[in-house]
């Protein structure tokens, strides 16, 4: 008899549940596609619980989101390093702040997969199961380069950065099995609606 391959998510849920990770449940949003319980909800808006005008400090982070502690890191995005606030739950980092203008948070970087997306996506799916057309991607630069960009299919102001294991030979199989890393919210342009 074949072996039998367990899917890396019922492990990853495993590892959260094993390391006490699926304390809080009384924050979840809903169960998600992977089975696991989601603890955020990212929006076109932004992630629930912490709207665009929401000031950018621990203090300001951790009161409109009880029960997250927010910490400052240093993170990459695309084409620079930057100061930001991780969201960490239980000791899980979910998401990650950076500072917009006017002293209020700027784009919400998910980076868990306890995060459901604007259209159920979450870290760790591949693009046809996040539902994405490799058509509408890009390819990122510098920190991200060769890692696919594209828009949720439920909120343009959303980013999909998918990552590939550089094993690939072909651009085509690297695309079919490029996994979700993270998701990026970035705020609407003030005075739009």
């Amino acid at each position: 008899m074949g072996s039998r391959r367990i899917p890396s998510i019922v492990v990853l849920a495993f590892a959260l549940s094993a390391a006490g990770c699926s304390a809080g449940l009384d924050m979840a949003v809903d169960e998600g596609a992977t089975g696991t319980v989601d603890l955020l909800a990212l929006s076109a808006e932004g992630i629930r619980g912490l709207p665009a005008g929401t000031g950018y400090s621990e203090a300001a982070v951790e009161a409109a989101l009880p029960g997250f502690d927010a910490t400052p890191v240093t993170m990459a995005t695309e084409t620079d390093t930057l100061a930001a606030l991780a969201l960490f739950h239980d000791g899980l980092q979910v998401a990650q702040v950076l500072p917009g203008e006017g002293g209020r948070i700027g784009a919400v970087h998910g980076v868990s997969a306890r995060l459901r997306g604007p259209g159920g996506e979450h870290i760790g799916m591949t693009l046809a199961e996040a539902r994405v057309g490799s058509g509408s991607c890009r390819i990122g630069t510098g920190n991200w380069v060769g890692m696919p960009i594209c828009p949720s299919r439920a909120a343009p102001n959303v980013s999909l950065v998918f990552s590939t294991s550089g094993l690939a030979a072909t651009e085509a199989e690297a695309l079919a099995t490029a996994t979700l890393q993270r998701m990026i919210w970035t705020p609407p342009p003030e005075g739009s609606s």
